[in-house]
């Protein structure tokens, strides 16, 4: 749980930057080089092997300081910077070609993070599973994990595959990873929310 406040791009937030400082890791338009991973039994198209990336993130309202309730809140939870940007992400083949609106989330001032979960059902590009591969389960959601640092930028693609019978309530899911690049300490999904 996170109380917010308003902070103005230049002010600087108590934890010692400016959301200023947070849009510029992010701002603009970059692009990585990645390889599309596959997982045996799983198959996918219509691109593969080598890949391109291009992400293009701009302002897109108002930044805040949420601080974290430490009474209610998971133990991984800490005080952020948050800008909301507008993000644009394509693949070189046209599997992804994806335009949202998210917080850009930053704790230290070096680093910048974005994670967004795309229904499969509302993807643009023409990403999609080989009829047959996926048997029983079916493609839910896309999840997109982008990080921003002052030497460059780095991300990486799940697929949320769900089998089971969401209607039953008995329902099982399993993230497939698609692509990443750049260098990505840690992966993980969304450290807590909110």
């Amino acid at each position: 749980m996170f109380t917010t406040s308003s902070l103005s791009l230049q002010e600087r937030s108590p934890l010692g930057f400016s959301a200023g400082q947070v849009l510029a890791l992010a701002e603009g338009q970059q692009s990585a080089s990645f390889g599309w991973l596959q997982t045996p039994g799983f198959a996918y198209g219509p691109e593969s092997g080598a890949g391109q990336v291009t992400t293009r993130t701009s302002a897109a309202g108002a930044a805040s300081f949420a601080r974290a309730d430490v009474q209610r809140s998971q133990p991984n939870c800490h005080d952020q910077v948050r800008v909301p940007v507008s993000v644009a992400l394509a693949t070189a083949g046209g599997a992804l070609d994806e335009s949202f609106a998210v917080e850009l989330i930053a704790e230290t001032a070096d680093e910048a993070a974005v994670t967004e979960l795309v229904p499969s059902a509302e993807l643009k590009g023409t990403f999609a599973f080989v009829p047959g591969t996926l048997g029983g389960r079916r493609f839910a959601r896309l999840e997109i994990n982008l990080r921003f640092r002052p030497d460059g930028s780095a991300g990486y693609l799940l697929a949320g595959i769900e089998s089971g019978d969401p209607a039953g309530g008995s329902v099982s899911y399993q993230a497939l990873p698609l692509a990443c690049w750049g260098n990505i300490p840690s992966i993980s999904s969304r450290a807590c929310g909110d």
